[in-house]
């Protein structure tokens, strides 16, 4: 027990002087250690940082090598696609220089057929002029007066119908001959045909009949003013007096109505009409009558500009002597002024060339 408590004595008194001695060591000695780890820990952090910098510099160093070598390998891809599209253009150039050199040759081939077919159309004919011993002849002839009849038909007498017809019979002729050198005079023919058909020609019967009935009728129109043959007046109303009246006022009634069956008094609207007699009358409908007349005369001359001026007169006529609101007169204005906007001579189309064709098949045919 001794010992034991003399050990426990020395320890605490080691222990004791221990921490006289730390406490009694300076500061500097303390201090000294933590700068020393302080240094540690920042040398440790700056090394991370250039370890994370190498690697971020590293990184960005691949992906921009990465980059060039994707542009490098789209660059190739397209320098590629380049050359086969202009091998492909070289391929398509070649194609249609080929192409063209064949068409050529295929225009040069159909005109030394078009050339032939001509003179196999011409030995044609020629075989049968000679095996028909000249009818031909005489039929191109009698096709040509036609030709020529219908030019003068049309321009001299404006007679649309029959030079249709001439234009028919012609055709019909050049059709039995099956000439396949007169084609085209035969095409023309047919065009000249659609262009006859196409004139609007007026209904010359139907506008003289029309122009008849309005002559016809022009005497029984009512005119708008005519003087009565004599005068009769309006009978008044009679005043009714009652019996117990006198004879004075009996008297002034008697004159009020002899005063009243002699004036009357009326509003008018406007200017009043002004009389005419039976003879200013009957030289009205007279000239009316000769308007009409005249109007049909220029319908049988074909004389549009006269047959148009003579209906606006006719119906200016009626609009200013004859009643204005009478059916009669309203239906013969509204013919008049129908009748005036007709075309009596409309445009002929030129029928001409098949004529000149058919000369210029006739002279070739003269010179062989």
């Amino acid at each position: 027990m001794t010992d034991e408590r003399m050990s426990d004595d020395d320890t605490d008194a080691k222990a004791d002087a221990a921490a006289a001695a730390v406490t009694d060591a300076s500061p500097v000695d303390t201090e000294a250690p933590l700068r020393r780890r302080r240094r540690v820990w920042v040398l440790l952090a700056a090394l991370l940082g250039v370890v994370a910098l190498a690697a971020l510099v590293y990184a960005a160093v691949q992906r921009g090598r990465d980059l060039l070598a994707e542009r490098d390998a789209r660059i190739a891809a397209l320098a590629e696609g380049l050359n086969a599209a202009e091998a492909q253009i070289d391929r398509l150039q070649t194609r249609l220089s080929d192409q063209a050199v064949g068409i050529q040759r295929t225009a040069a081939e159909m005109a030394r057929f078009a050339e032939r077919l001509a003179a196999q159309d011409q030995a044609i004919g020629l075989l049968r002029d000679e095996l028909g011993g000249g009818r031909a002849r005489v039929q191109l002839a009698v096709v040509e007066q036609l030709l020529m009849l219908a030019n003068d038909r049309l321009q001299v007498g404006r007679e649309v119908a029959a030079a249709l017809a001439a234009l028919e019979a012609a055709d019909a002729r050049l059709a039995a001959l099956k000439d396949p050198r007169l084609y085209p005079v035969r095409e023309a023919i047919a065009r000249e045909r659609s262009a006859l058909q196409a004139v609007d020609l007026p209904d010359e019967v139907g506008i003289a009949l029309t122009l008849s009935g309005l002559i016809e009728r022009a005497p029984r129109l009512p005119l708008a003013t005519e003087a009565p043959v004599r005068f009769e007046p309006q009978p008044s109303a009679a005043t009714s007096l009652p019996e117990t009246a006198s004879a004075a006022t009996r008297a002034w009634a008697a004159v009020q109505r002899a005063l009243s069956s002699l004036f009357s008094v009326r509003r008018a609207q406007g200017l009043p009409p002004r009389l005419v007699s039976e003879e200013q009358a009957a030289l009205i409908r007279q000239i009316l009558q000769t308007q009409l007349e005249g109007a049909r005369l220029a319908l049988l001359r074909r004389h549009t500009a006269v047959f148009r001026e003579l209906c606006g007169s006719a119906a200016r006529s009626l609009e200013a002597y004859f009643h204005a609101g009478d059916p009669a007169v309203a239906s013969a204005r509204a013919e008049l002024l129908r009748l005036q906007g007709i075309q009596l001579e409309p445009p002929l189309p030129d029928i001409s060339r098949s004529l000149v064709l058919l000369r210029s098949q006739l002279e070739a045919e003269a010179t062989h």
